[in-house]
């Protein structure tokens, strides 16, 4: 009896390790800054050549807050020639990357753009900009293989 509970407290104490955050605060195998600038701008899949296109933006229009809202981003991962996409495409993150800053985001909404391209949109981010340039990255799975599309230099825009 006493080596079962033995065991027991043993694989708790293996498994509350295995399942705890690290201390540091950051996420295991989440990019670093380097490795999303070092992702290609376009990508071949099957038939398609694929890359990113996006909008961000900022809405200081009223009755917005006094310094305007948060970041708003759209992105489209967009076959080049206009060839229809294969809709196992997934969007799953999307990136920013301002100076050496860095804002990772869920989408909040997806759809297909006909025929060719699917797009996702990100919310709530920082409040750089805007008319500040920034280096863009979406990332998407495929078939079970996870991808990135880099877009260096989008600029931050405005509506008013």
């Amino acid at each position: 009896m006493k080596k079962m509970a033995i065991r027991s407290l043993i694989l708790l104490l293996f498994l509350s390790l295995a399942c705890s955050k690290p201390k540091d605060g950051n996420i295991p195998n989440s990019p670093t800054i380097s490795e999303l600038l070092n992702s290609p701008s376009s990508i071949v899949l099957g038939n398609n050549v694929l890359n990113l296109e996006g909008y961000f933006y900022r809405d200081f229009m009223p009755p917005t807050q006094p310094n305007g809202s948060p970041l708003i981003a759209i992105c489209r991962v967009i076959d080049s020639s206009g060839a229809a996409l294969n809709d196992s495409i997934e969007l799953t993150k999307f990136y920013m990357i301002y100076q050496n800053q860095l804002w990772k985001s869920d989408y909040t909404d997806l759809r297909w753009i006909e025929p060719n391209g699917i797009e996702g949109v990100a919310r709530n981010g920082p409040k750089w900009g805007p008319d500040v340039f920034v280096d863009v990255v979406c990332e998407f799975r495929s078939k079970g293989t996870l991808y990135r599309l880099l877009a260096k230099e989008q600029e931050i825009e405005a509506t008013y």
